[in-house]
């Protein structure tokens, strides 16, 4: 459905450097591409990337995300938006064609909707216009940008810290809209990095009344288009199916029904590769992996401050039929409406299909509806049997609304939900043979458990369970099951927060001959207290490995785990049969020892040994007869260093920071990076290949809740990956003048260097012939490399500057092409490296493809 007034922009602007400044810069090629000059009366419509868990979501400051236009650019890192909405993170599986906010209401006797844009059919997919085809605006430039905070560091323009990990501000209204409501916007979105919050995505939506006339039975609505495929270049034509969810049983278990009114979306079959479901990419015809998974909206909480309360919750769905580009939607025998223009609505119409209060049927349930059922209209034949044999092509719109409420000018209301997506939804390959017939069957091999998971879990961060957040004595709804207290609701005031792991270490990458040193210092991880319990619950630091920056490519190469220990306090006993329960965090040898040690002096015994007392030996109080309890390492407690734990300590001869009063710590306490060298720690890898890159992080994890039997949270292994190539000699270590080399030397096209690892291992979307690479090693930080022909021909230059702290600074890699862009053809050529002393090196290259 296009609007009625088609805004056509012509925008164009100069990139500037990227700088630190938490307002985003804008970045789009879009922009770059036009002839017009950009204006300061332009509105400054900007994108940034939501990419710091394991969903990738593009988001704008004009009422639209999961944006996929090709060329939209990240407005605080400049790169490339990518996908749009992908999940998992790094898999290239695309989720959504682009959703957008919508609020309608009546104004007088005026009816209105304002979007954030919905394109409704497949014409005109590319255009810089269709993209921009939105009620909303941001304020011109250098205003309404968007803003970024996060939890992880202070925000650099105000006191405010941010609510997640990456949080996300922008502000638009629809004044400039043909026929508009006189609405603001503001929308924050917020992302976290791990922990049971990685898997979505949270918003929320205030509207404010700017305009003079009140707004009466005003609706929201959140619109998406679900397209759930594998995804490299662009949105593909795959099919598609679509439903709701109300009610499902909790994840908290003990017989809970929760409502849920998520709306969800998913590819139809999982796209399965000959007969089995593969997370491997295909090529090379092709390039094909499955998309098993699923994901769906759904409203947090009802608007706040109105003052009526909402009676109308709405889901509706379109999908293009048989006579395309005409559209069939569900509609209810009762209250029936026949639009003037499928495909250009009027704003009665759209109105209309935000306040119908019908929750639709699902999309595979099409061919179900007959002649005579006595709520819904017949759908057409032939398009029913389609719809329900293989869904919908072109992503089916969908809609979620809520309303009525008025609001008066100045007034808001605020609306906010989440997008969330949930593992291995499909889980038979063949389940599509079910279709249209056996609807039953099919549904039944769907699992929606991890999507109602997920869910769950975006509830109890928007409002944590058992947590009276304004001290009024009320913590939320509870169940007791099996004697404990379960908490599985909040107290009805938002809390955005999440369980999170301790913050990573900061840490460095220095080459050595033949290895990496991981140089990495935890001053803030261990000793930042957990947003939920207020305990320091660092437990010890892991380091991994891999040969790209996917997380099943990292492997677990050190740790170290703090000495602690659980304790298990008797409760009982049932017959023959004694019963310990586990009730507080681990204890520290120290603390053990001060509370069990002997009575003389037992903070001082070192005697005392927490192993010595087991479930078949326990510990007996002296005082207190009934006081019996046994200890088990809480972990490895691998944490002597250079013993148990391969790390070490960078100064091992540091004072702790708790010997000084906290404003007097000296200078020399401090490392050049401004961190306590107390927390200064090192692990070295040896035995590594100088010809390949490799990638390495530090992530740090947490003790749990051992009395909830929740395991410990581990900060992001892909978040935050670094890279390096080791050294070839010592003369390279030093800084000195080293021997350049080029590898590999014979280069042969048919040498299937990508099968062997040296090839596209970070690029598995792109054929073979764009990732191929001839690389330099041992190069000076900034020097310029030639290539060229035997005929003494320039066939390419490369600026090679970089910094030389950077660990990869003596690298760098040739693609194959001509200074024409052209594909390098067989032959012998010279390669030529200057310095920025110049002096020069060169030598021989041999291609043969």
């Amino acid at each position: 459905m296009y609007r009625t007034f088609l805004k056509k922009l012509v925008i164009c602007i100069t990139l500037v450097p990227l700088h630190s400044s938490v307002i985003g810069e804008p970045y789009s090629d879009l922009e770059k591409s036009t002839a017009t000059p950009l204006t300061l009366a332009s509105p400054n419509y900007q994108y940034a990337v939501h990419d710091v868990g394991n969903i990738t979501l593009t988001v704008s400051n004009y009422g639209r995300w999961g944006v996929s236009y090709i060329g939209l650019k990240d407005c605080f890192t400049g790169e490339v938006c990518g996908a749009g909405s992908e999940f998992p993170k790094g898999s290239l599986i695309l989720h959504l064609f682009q959703a957008s906010l919508w609020v309608g209401g009546v104004i007088n006797r005026d009816t209105a909707v304002s979007r954030g844009g919905w394109v409704s059919g497949w014409s005109d997919r590319s255009t810089a216009e269709e993209y921009f085809n939105t009620d909303f605006e941001p304020d011109p430039r250098p205003f309404g940008g968007i803003e970024r905070r996060s939890i992880d560091q202070p925000a650099s323009t105000s006191s405010e810290r941010g609510v997640s990990n990456q949080d996300f501000i922008a502000t638009y209204a629809d004044t400039a809209s043909l026929l508009p409501l006189n609405v603001k916007v503001s929308q924050k979105s917020y992302a976290w990095s791990s922990g049971i919050a990685a898997d979505f995505v949270l918003f929320d939506i205030s509207v404010e009344n700017i305009g003079s006339e009140i707004i009466n039975d005003a609706y929201i609505g959140i619109s998406s288009r679900p397209e759930v495929s594998f995804s490299p270049d662009f949105p593909s034509e795959r099919w598609s199916i679509c439903g709701f969810l109300r009610k499902v049983s909790s994840p908290v278990g003990c017989g809970l029904i929760d409502t849920l009114n998520l709306m969800w979306g998913a590819s139809t079959d999982g796209d399965p590769v000959a007969g089995e479901f593969t997370e491997t990419v295909v090529c090379p015809d092709d390039c094909y992996r499955s998309s098993p998974d699923a994901h769906g909206y759904f409203f947090l909480d009802y608007p706040q401050g109105r003052q009526y309360q909402p009676t109308g919750l709405a889901y509706n769905w379109w999908a293009f039929v048989s006579d395309f580009p005409n559209i069939f939607g569900p509609q209810h025998r009762e209250g029936y409406r026949e639009f003037r223009d499928e495909l250009v609505p009027s704003e009665p119409d759209l109105y209309h299909i935000m306040r119908n209060g019908e929750i639709d049927y699902d999309i595979l349930y099409t061919a179900s509806i007959g002649a005579n059922n006595p709520i819904w209209l017949p759908p057409p034949q032939e398009d029913a049997e389609l719809l329900s044999t293989r869904g919908a092509i072109y992503a089916p719109p969908n809609l979620i609304s809520v309303g009525p409420f008025d609001i008066g000018p100045g007034s808001s209301v605020s609306t906010p939900f989440a997008f969330v997506c949930g593992r291995t939804f499909h889980t038979d390959p063949n389940n599509a043979e079910n279709l249209p017939y056996s609807i039953t069957a099919f549904y039944s091999n769907l699992d929606f458990s991890s999507l109602v998971q997920t869910a769950t879990r975006a509830k109890w961060v928007y409002d944590n369970p058992g947590v009276d957040t304004d001290g009024d004595e009320y913590a939320g709804e509870f169940v007791v099951c099996n004697s404990d207290t379960i908490y599985h609701t909040g107290d009805g005031v938002p809390d955005w927060r999440a369980a999170m792991p301790p913050a990573p270490p900061a840490f460095w990458l220095e080459p050595v001959v033949n290895g990496i040193r991981v140089r990495f210092n935890g001053t803030r991880t261990e000793n930042e207290p957990d947003l939920f319990s207020h305990l320091v619950d660092f437990e010890g630091y892991h380091v991994y490995i891999g040969l790209d920056r996917r997380a099943s490519s990292m492997a677990l190469a050190a740790s170290y785990d703090r000495e602690n220990f659980d304790k298990y306090v008797y409760t009982g006993h049932a017959g023959s049969a004694f019963d310990y329960t586990l009730f507080d965090p681990p204890y520290s040898p120290d603390s053990l020892r001060c509370l069990y040690g002997s009575a003389e002096d037992p903070c001082q015994d070192t005697l005392f040994n927490p192993l010595s007392f087991t479930r078949a030996t326990p510990y007996l109080h002296p005082e207190f007869p009934d006081s019996i309890f046994y200890f088990v390492p809480h972990d490895h407690n691998a944490s002597i260093y250079g013993v148990t734990t391969p790390f070490s300590k960078v100064y091992p001869d540091q004072p702790h920071p708790d010997l000084y009063h906290p404003d007097s710590i000296p200078a020399e306490a401090y490392t050049a990076e401004g961190y306590l060298k107390y927390y200064e720690y090192e692990f070295v890898f040896e035995d590594l290949l100088a010809t390949v890159p490799y990638c390495i992080n530090v992530t740090a994890f947490d003790f749990g809740q051992p009395d909830l039997q929740l395991k410990g949270l581990e900060s992001s292994v892909t978040g935050g990956i670094k890279s390096a190539f080791p050294l070839t000699s010592s003369d390279a270590a030093a800084g000195g003048n080293a021997k350049v080399y080029v590898y590999p030397n014979p280069y042969r096209g048919d040498a299937g260097y990508r099968d062997l690892g040296f090839e596209g291992r970070m690029e598995d979307d792109r054929p073979d012939y764009r990732v191929r690479a001839i690389n330099f090693g041992n190069l000076p930080p900034k020097c310029t490399i030639y290539i060229y022909s035997l005929d003494g021909d320039l066939v390419r230059k490369l600026d090679h500057d970089m910094d030389p702290s950077d660990p990869n600074c003596g690298h760098d890699s040739w693609n194959m092409i001509t200074r024409n862009t052209q594909m390098v053809v067989s032959g012998l050529y010279y390669w030529v490296v200057e310095s920025e002393d110049g002096s020069t090196q060169m030598g021989k290259l041999v291609i043969i493809m």
